[in-house]
């Protein structure tokens, strides 16, 4: 049987209201959780279940539970633009991400794509992250460290990935860089033939160019680029309908894989 984990101090939890708007707070001594509900004090929460109701002192019930990832992505402060759980997940269905992977990450963030790739690597795994600007290193190290359960082995490399990439028989390269397209060839005399090649980029000029780059290098193939939407709907006795808001266009996903050379003299 499970021991269930109970709020304490120092642990941050999730608290929505009737209307399904959430709120992230952490509980600490002598602090109060205010909003148009209401005020409560964090002392109310300690001790208590995730999945508890409380109420405000207008009276207001406020659900509290502990906040899942997709929770910590969304509502967490950030320094830097976010990947979004619902393209963090689907990278990590394309790079076929496994326990024990040799993963390259280039550009961390705010480290919360680090963390998925971590916690899929598993303790038998290796992620080595290449982020060149050093004050996005400190948040992100703390978001990992919140957000890691049972965690790889990681290394943060303060260097310009566009320069340099050493590394070799790795199995993934993940990338969140403006110019992907600079590291094809690197990246292609660093990955194990097999493996796997991904690139996230806001705008379709940017996977356009990608795209036209991993075309020209014989030593990849496969090469696809899709985008994720998603869509809440609401279904209730009388009806359903989709929501009138959606998670639209966050950024397009470039995979492609390595392969050995094409040339006819290595196929005759």
């Amino acid at each position: 049987m499970t021991n269930i984990k109970t709020f304490e101090y120092g642990n941050k939890i999730i608290l929505k209201d009737a209307r399904g708007r959430k709120y992230m707070t952490m509980l600490e001594k002598d602090r109060s959780f205010q909003c148009h509900m209401g005020i409560i004090y964090h002392e109310t929460f300690i001790g208590c279940n995730p999945g508890s109701w409380h109420a405000t002192n207008k009276g207001n019930l406020l659900f509290a539970t502990f906040p899942t990832y997709n929770d910590f992505i969304t509502l967490t402060n950030r320094e830097t633009q976010i990947i979004y759980p619902k393209d963090i997940a689907t990278i990590l269905n394309l790079a076929d991400i496994q326990s024990g992977d040799f993963v390259i990450e280039g550009g961390m963030g705010s480290g919360t794509l680090t963390s998925a790739l971590l916690n899929s690597v598993g303790p038998t795994g290796t992620v080595i992250s290449y982020e060149i600007n050093p004050k996005v290193v400190p948040l992100a190290t703390r978001n990992i460290e919140f957000l890691s359960r049972n965690p790889g082995v990681h290394t943060v490399k303060q260097k310009n990935i566009y320069r340099s990439l050493p590394e070799l028989n790795v199995d993934k390269i993940i990338l969140d860089l403006p110019e992907p397209w600079k590291i094809v060839t690197k990246a292609s005399r660093s990955l194990r033939p097999g493996g796997i090649f991904v690139a996230f980029l806001p705008t379709i000029l940017q996977a356009h160019k990608l795209v036209s780059s991993l075309h020209e290098n014989i030593l990849f193939t496969s090469v696809e680029t899709i985008e994720v939407l998603h869509r809440t709907w609401h279904i209730t006795k009388q009806s359903a309908r989709p929501s009138h808001r959606m998670v639209g266009h966050t950024g397009f996903l470039t995979t492609a894989v390595r392969c050995e050379s094409r040339h006819q003299d290595k196929l005759s």
